[in-house]
């Protein structure tokens, strides 16, 4: 009737620089079979399925980072009279480190009537930090662009889905799928 799991994880990522190399990721989640329960013996003919959900997550992003771009570059070019000279084309930044998403969901799943109607609704909350985003500089600071943790970002919505089985024996099954988001 009970339902809980909790995972953490470690991640390591040689493009980041020092002590912002490594993430760590936990997430736990907890789930009740509220239709197993005596209480709801007298729904049974019409609620097949009844589970009440929550979960709580930290996932991290470092994508995009190049090679060695965190180090700055210098390159080499032809300048005045044919004498080779050398250009910064990337701007150190050591300090830049994981983003980080903490994510918050209650939901419910329902079934109906034997399990031929379903339906699944969820609230959400996510929360990205150190959002990990290209900064463009003044053309006349010869680079382009340099990329930093530079701010945070909210997402929150609602989720429902719901299935609906037309046809179901042995042989063939018909289903009808909805689903809206917001």
């Amino acid at each position: 009737k009970y339902l809980a799991s909790f995972t953490i994880r470690r991640d390591g990522y040689s493009r980041l620089i020092g002590d912002n190399q490594y993430g760590t990721f936990p997430a736990f989640s907890v789930g009740w079979m509220a239709h197993r329960e005596t209480f709801m013996e007298s729904t049974k003919d019409w609620l097949s399925f009844l589970k009440i959900r929550a979960s709580w997550g930290k996932n991290g992003n470092v994508g995009g980072i190049g090679t060695y771009e965190l180090q700055g570059a210098y390159g080499s070019q032809t300048a005045y009279n044919g004498a080779i000279g050398f250009l910064q084309t990337g701007v150190a930044n050591p300090k830049l480190k994981w983003e980080k998403t903490n994510t918050i969901e209650i939901g419910a799943d329902m079934g109906f009537f034997n399990n031929r109607l379903t339906a699944s609704i969820a609230y959400y909350n996510r929360i990205t930090d150190d959002k990990i985003a290209n900064v463009l500089l003044p053309t006349s600071s010869g680079v382009s662009s340099i990329r930093t943790n530079n701010g945070s970002m909210k997402n929150q919505g609602v989720e429902f889905e719901a299935n609906y089985k037309l046809i179901q024996n042995k042989s063939f099954t018909w289903q009808v799928g909805a689903n809206a988001a917001w």
